[in-house]
């Protein structure tokens, strides 16, 4: 009887440390799976921003006209809204880089209408770009 006990001592031990050897493999095998995701969202949420800021990049490019205040402007400058652009209310100066939306001939400061692009491409594409003056589509995408 001694004998039989030992035996089933000795197989309960040996199960339990392939239980335990098993259970730590799962364990290891479940971090390295979802460390591989994380590394792959990571890679992938990369891509996406780089993507989206070429695409605002191609978004500004075909919706405005870029301009140099007092150089390529023609004197043109004096038919927008009195001088000012009508996000940071500052009047433009010579040398100035600006932008005029093709559609709808809006003049901005060049950085002004970038964090409008910016707050607009964050919802890309559910939300539409538009004139921040007369809410009129710079794009038919």
């Amino acid at each position: 009887m001694n004998y039989n006990i030992a035996v089933v001592l000795r197989l309960i031990t040996v199960l339990g440390s392939v239980a335990i050897l098993y259970f730590l493999m799962f364990v290891v095998f479940y971090y390295l799976v979802l460390s591989i995701i994380a590394c792959c969202e990571s890679i992938l949420h990369a891509i996406t921003e780089e993507r989206t800021q070429r695409r605002k990049e191609e978004l500004v490019k075909e919706s405005m006209i870029e301009i140099v205040i007092g150089k390529d402007d023609g004197g043109s400058k004096e038919e927008n809204s009195g001088n000012k652009c009508p996000v940071c209310l500052a009047k433009f100066k010579n040398g100035e880089l600006c932008r005029v939306t093709i559609g709808c001939s809006h003049w901005f400061h060049g950085p002004c209408i970038d964090q409008w692009f910016d707050a607009c491409m964050s919802d890309y594409p559910r939300r539409n770009l538009n004139c921040p003056i007369c809410r009129r589509h710079l794009l038919i995408v």
